[in-house]
């Protein structure tokens, strides 16, 4: 069960949750994505993972 539907079922405390992206670069050659998840609940915590993907004609 996640931590969500932990919540859901006792019914109490808060719970806050984020998620997003922002393309950091997008041209011929390489488009990059950063993505983030942000949980808080009485503290938080941020997730940020990145995904480039490389034209195959430009790797050697």
């Amino acid at each position: 069960m996640t931590e969500m539907q932990d919540m859901k079922k006792i019914e109490s405390g808060n719970y806050g949750v984020t998620s997003g992206y922002k393309v950091i670069t997008d041209n011929d050659i390489i488009f990059s994505v950063r993505r983030y998840v942000v949980e808080i609940q009485a503290s938080g915590k941020e997730t940020v993972k990145y995904d480039t993907i490389v034209g195959s004609e430009y790797i050697k």
